[in-house]
């Protein structure tokens, strides 16, 4: 069966795999405010599998595109601290491919990387002080001045972001009235986290010929 995805792969040979279009969505306005550019020969997959099912997808259109390469990124989620490295490497699986890259997010979901309380009380247009409240009654949380460091604490490593900023009564969309998106657009370039910023430069050298 024909499919355009897969035709532009055969053409492009770069495969992005990301968990959902709201991740690539993210990452596109990133790149803007870094004023990095997207590479145009990226294809993008969705797909929220691990990184050893996304091997196997790599293998069967490799099967069809010889000179395919592949890098994977997904949310950590309940893996381990110790399961990412510092260049963002997932280490749970060693694959026989230097053409597939795994690599997983340090902080447990992509949204841990937008808890920053400037960003949060612009887009709320709040003071800073209510945006840490929110922090410490609703989620026990203490919100340091700057999240950028990779190494920060466990606790926000490990917070469970998606369901902070959409789920339920306890979340930034209930409580400000605020999406991801309307953090992100309101967060200055010197606040985007280490981590991302690897994840670019990243995806950048391999996109390239």
């Amino acid at each position: 069966m024909f499919s355009p995805k897969v035709h532009k792969l055969t053409e492009q040979k770069r495969l992005l795999i990301v968990e959902g279009v709201s991740d690539e969505r993210f990452l596109k306005k990133i790149f803007t405010k870094l004023n990095l550019e997207w590479p145009k020969n990226l294809v993008t997959w969705f797909w929220t599998g691990k990184s050893s099912e996304r091997f196997q997808l790599h293998k069967q259109l490799k099967a069809e595109i010889p000179d395919l390469k592949t890098i994977s990124i997904r949310d950590r989620d309940d893996d381990s601290d110790g399961s990412v490295d510092i260049n963002l490497k997932d280490k749970g699986t060693t694959y026989n491919d230097p053409n597939f890259q795994a690599m997983k997010w340090r902080r447990r979901h992509i949204e841990n990387y937008f808890l920053d309380v400037t960003a949060i009380s612009l887009a709320a247009n709040k003071s800073e002080q209510s945006v840490h409240s929110f922090f410490g009654l609703r989620h026990a949380l203490f919100m340091p001045p700057s999240i950028v460091s990779s190494d920060i604490a466990h606790a926000l490593r490990d917070a469970r972001g998606k369901e902070i900023f959409i789920d339920g009564k306890n979340s930034l969309k209930h409580e400000f009235s605020i999406t991801r998106d309307d953090v992100l657009e309101h967060m200055s370039t010197d606040r985007i986290c280490d981590d991302i910023k690897i994840f670019c430069q990243s995806l950048i050298s391999f996109s390239n010929p």
